[in-house]
């Protein structure tokens, strides 16, 4: 394995394509995230919030560009806390009665046991399968319009501008997001 004191810009890097690089990332904020979210948020709204902050954090990950040179921890901090706060928007202003509860993605990806510094081809091989095994089986729990809802959101999308880009009413993309939580829960932890 990787030592564990590995640098988060390189991990972050690694993650974007590296099953056991984004387990770590996750599992290395786990306690953060947790801190913050009994912080920011009333308990009942604890797992959800949760759940928003480890979607921020894989956004961050798919988003991150080493080449600005700003550490991934601040980024991926400042995004956790974006989310946080946005949610806590909308449990306060009651506009959305949806409970935007999000899968936790720290069991998306396997992990990996590379050598000396470099992955095992043989181990690659086998994460790689186990990655797209889990992307065939989101893709196959999603309906058309749900895997369009989902990819739109997971760009950084709002409600809003799901719902103009597929022209559909933000309500529709709402409930999508609610159902697609809901499959993508069973999903993670049946898998």
């Amino acid at each position: 394995m990787k030592p564990s004191n590995e640098k988060e810009e390189n991990l972050a890097v690694r993650a974007k394509t590296d099953a056991e690089a984004l387990g770590r990332l996750f599992g290395r904020y786990q306690k953060a995230i947790d801190a913050k979210v009994s912080r920011m948020l009333p308990k009942e709204h604890w797992e959800d919030g949760g759940q928003e902050a480890y979607l921020a954090l894989y956004q961050a990950v798919r988003h991150f560009d080493s080449s600005r040179k700003v550490k991934f921890s601040t980024y991926a901090n400042r995004c956790i806390d974006n989310a946080l706060r946005n949610y806590q928007v909308k449990l306060s202003t009651k506009k959305s009665h949806l409970n935007a509860s999000s899968v936790s993605l720290e069991q998306m990806r396997p992990e990996e046991e590379p050598q000396a510094g470099l992955p095992q081809p043989d181990q690659m091989l086998i994460d790689k399968e186990q990655y797209h095994l889990c992307l065939e089986q989101i893709r196959q729990s999603l309906s058309p319009f749900e895997s369009k809802v989902f990819h739109c959101y997971l760009d950084g999308d709002d409600y809003r501008q799901i719902a103009k880009r597929l022209n559909v009413g933000e309500k529709s993309v709402s409930n999508a997001l609610v159902r697609i939580r809901r499959k993508l829960k069973t999903v993670f932890v049946d898998t």
